[in-house]
């Protein structure tokens, strides 16, 4: 206990997300009021057609269980934040939060503050795409000759 002591103390003085069917702290803090469910389908176009053929009411390996998931309505796109188009949209996203945490802060001047950016790491439409390519067709068979 006695080396948090010692620390410099942090306080947490803005705060910016995006989740699904919140597009900012406020309605976040609405939909866990609400305790509304917010999974959907998933919308034309997510994900191959071939995806659909995988589903399971049981747990198989390479199944899904359902198609539902949770989306976001909408990814801030490079032109909206000022920057040249082909930047990844989980960048993209990033910068947005970053964004809302630094326009929500007002108690501190910038120059004392810092920002801490924290995500689910998962793999961006880009770089399965890239995946994909690279891999091309044989992706599934390199993956099961790398774990049988």
């Amino acid at each position: 206990m006695r080396e948090y002591q010692d620390r410099a103390a942090i306080a947490i003085v803005g705060l910016g997300l995006h989740f699904p069917g919140a597009h900012n702290v406020e309605e976040y803090w609405q939909r866990l009021l609400e305790g509304r469910d917010l999974s959907q389908d998933s919308p034309p176009g997510r994900w191959p057609e071939y995806i659909h053929q995988r589903l399971s009411s049981t747990f198989q390996p390479d199944t899904l269980r359902n198609k539902r998931g949770y989306y976001l309505d909408t990814i801030p796109t490079p032109a909206s934040l000022g920057l040249p188009e082909g930047i990844d949209p989980l960048f993209c996203l990033a910068l947005a939060t970053a964004r809302q945490t630094i326009i929500s802060q007002t108690a501190l001047p910038l120059e004392e503050t810092g920002l801490i950016m924290a995500s689910i790491a998962l793999p961006t439409d880009t770089t399965s795409n890239l995946s994909w390519e690279v891999l091309g067709g044989d992706f599934l068979k390199r993956l099961r000759t790398l774990w049988p």
